[in-house]
């Protein structure tokens, strides 16, 4: 294939402010998903840190042994 029939880049600038505007927008739409993501991440901690309160409070004796098993493992990690 000749050099000068390879396929280059359009030099039209209106075309080229197009592919700006899709570069812009797909990193816009990673930001949205990282963001979105971390908001879920945040959100299912907190409802199951409360869902643990709740069942700790209602129900001490059944949890009684999860929590010691639990504060014995969170030692050792943080040791």
């Amino acid at each position: 294939m000749n050099i000068c029939q390879i396929p280059r880049p359009n030099p039209n600038p209106i075309h080229w402010r197009r592919c700006q505007h899709w570069i812009r927008l797909n990193y816009f739409r990673s930001y949205c998903f990282l963001f979105l993501f971390l908001r879920f991440c945040l959100r299912f901690f907190f409802h199951y840190f409360w869902f643990l309160c709740f069942l700790c409070y209602f129900f001490p004796t059944r949890f009684s042994r999860f929590l010691t098993a639990f504060r014995t493992c969170w030692r050792c990690a943080t040791c």
